[in-house]
């Protein structure tokens, strides 16, 4: 949260120009709409526009696990 109370979001975009690729962000959607716990990025919505889907999340400072497992090079625990 902002100091005016309001939150900072990430807006991600992804390119789904073939069916099945929307498909597999369906999934990966309806995953993170499931979760429910603070150390798991909150997803708030989405949607279409043209070939693209917006994903509007938590905005994580620190970057995406990927780019911490791969500064860390390790796994996470």
């Amino acid at each position: 949260l902002t100091s005016d109370g309001s939150s900072i979001i990430a807006v991600k975009v992804i390119s789904v120009d073939d069916e099945e690729a929307l498909e597999d962000v369906r999934k990966e959607v309806s995953i993170l709409a499931a979760c429910n716990h603070p150390n798991i990025v909150s997803y708030y919505g989405s949607f279409l526009k043209d070939e693209d889907l917006w994903l509007a999340m938590a905005y994580c400072g620190g970057g995406s696990v990927a780019d911490l497992i791969h500064l860390l090079n390790a796994p996470l625990k």
